[in-house]
């Protein structure tokens, strides 16, 4: 849709999530994502000219976007924080062990986890 009104959109993938392979230490953490974004908003404007796109964060992505806006804010014309996870206020800190367990998912587990039926079409989620 966005595409037919010459509205250009990118999307990438969180380490280890989607077809981004995971790499040492394997934990996917907000700032990791964020440093992550900050290289790839580099290589938009040095490969494609972006300079100063909306951003848009959904759900995990709210959290990487809020904290991308917050330490790159003039960076971007905007920022849309969609169905965030972010808890600005967390009641404590998690630690996570050394090794990260790896679950085999199944695609009806891995909707079932990200979409609530009727929010989004079959083709979007797809």
């Amino acid at each position: 849709l966005m595409a037919s009104h010459n509205i250009r959109t990118y999307a990438p993938d969180m380490r280890g999530l989607g077809g981004t392979e995971r790499d040492e230490p394997g934990w996917t953490t907000p700032t990791r994502c964020v440093k992550d974004v900050q290289c790839v908003m580099e290589w938009l404007e040095k490969e494609h000219g972006v300079r100063k796109p909306l951003m848009v964060g959904w759900s995990q992505g709210g959290v990487v976007a809020h904290l991308y806006g917050q330490s790159h804010g003039s960076k971007l014309s905007g920022l849309v924080l969609y169905a965030s996870i972010y808890d600005p206020a967390p009641s404590e800190v998690v630690e996570h062990p050394d090794e990260p367990p790896v679950v085999e998912n199944t695609w009806e587990g891995a909707m079932e986890d990200w979409t609530i039926p009727g929010i989004i079409d079959d083709a979007a989620a797809e």
